[in-house]
């Protein structure tokens, strides 16, 4: 257990590390997008720069407090700082992830939703998903799964994937807010006929059942309500995968709401793997767990029919002695 919380924490320096490294160049990117825009920024503007800054300096804070002494790694990793930190920071992204790739403001992307500056896209998306991955690590340092209660599937694995679920459930969001930012467009380039809103609207709907499908197999995980869980697991990616597999066709093809590279095209594909990987993982879990319990139910009929012949046998022994005498 030793072993794996060092893990852990080793995996968890590394990201604060490369969190700073993303957070600088995002910083820059954002000024240098600021300027090539010839306006004043707005208030909102300003809001993603100041959200870009404050990451930098609490994860430039972090590494030197970190690289001081293993006395305070020690006091850091794991306690309720460091998850009030990484949490406020993941609330911070969530607004300014949406405010810089927003189709109405211009910074990263134009209003088709194509990519105009590809560090502050890249840059911004990878702060966010390092703030999500470090909550998530931290999450799972601080919550101890019940090995009797897993069963013959390692630890290690079972908390991998609540980062595979975590990573679904953020995909699924994003779906959502692009197709609504992009539903809201003021672009005259795009030609929102009949067909493009419905598809819209059925990958919107399709985005709501996979979200609500990841927070509660990710409730019961973290309820620890393990009863059945490889079968809820199992069922749940099969859904995603059915379900992203027809929004794939619908959103990314050719002239369609996510055909551009952007938001929407990425968020699709990266729910639509989440859902096969999950689906993989989960299938090979429920199969050994549906085997075994096949053999032990033919287990038990077979010792039921044993103890009753033994019981046959013993009774007609008994008959015979008494005929003898």
């Amino acid at each position: 257990m030793g072993m794996d919380r060092a893990k852990l924490e080793k995996s968890r320096f590394s990201s604060w590390v490369a969190l700073m490294g993303c957070s600088a160049l995002a910083s820059g990117s954002m000024l240098d997008a600021a300027m090539n825009l010839g306006q004043a920024l707005s208030l909102i503007d300003i809001g993603a720069l100041v959200c870009c800054i404050i990451t930098f300096t609490t994860s430039f804070l972090i590494f030197i407090l970190l690289m001081l002494s293993t006395k305070y790694s020690d006091i850091f990793h794991g306690s309720i700082i460091e998850g009030v930190t990484v949490f406020f920071l993941l609330i911070l992204w969530c607004g300014g992830i949406g405010i810089i790739t927003s189709t109405n403001r211009d910074l990263a992307v134009n209003c088709e939703g194509t990519i105009l500056d590809a560090n502050l896209y890249y840059f911004s998306w990878a702060s966010f998903i390092l703030c999500f991955v470090i909550f998530m690590t931290y999450l799972r340092s601080v919550h101890v799964f019940d090995p009797g209660e897993i069963g013959k599937i390692s630890i290690l694995n079972h908390d991998r994937r609540i980062l595979y679920w975590g990573g679904s459930l953020i995909s699924n969001i994003v779906v959502c807010a692009s197709i609504a930012d992009l539903l809201q467009s003021s672009c005259n380039s795009i030609m929102k006929d009949g067909l493009f809103n419905q598809q819209a609207l059925l990958g919107m709907v399709i985005s709501i059942c996979g979200t609500g499908v990841c927070f509660y197999v990710l409730f019961r995980k973290f309820k620890k309500q393990n009863n059945r869980m490889s079968t809820l697991e199992f069922s749940g990616s099969v859904c995603l995968s059915m379900m992203f597999l027809v929004g794939a066709v619908l959103l990314t093809g050719e002239h369609e709401p996510g055909s551009n590279i952007g938001n929407l095209y990425y968020s699709v594909w990266s729910s639509f793997f989440f859902s096969t990987i999950l689906l993989k993982e989960t299938y090979i879990e429920f199969r050994s767990q549906s085997t075994g319990s096949v053999f032990s139910c033919f287990s038990s009929v077979n010792g039921s029919r044993e103890t009753h012949n033994s019981r046959l046998g013993d009774s007609t022994s008994n008959i015979n002695s008494h005929e003898r005498t």
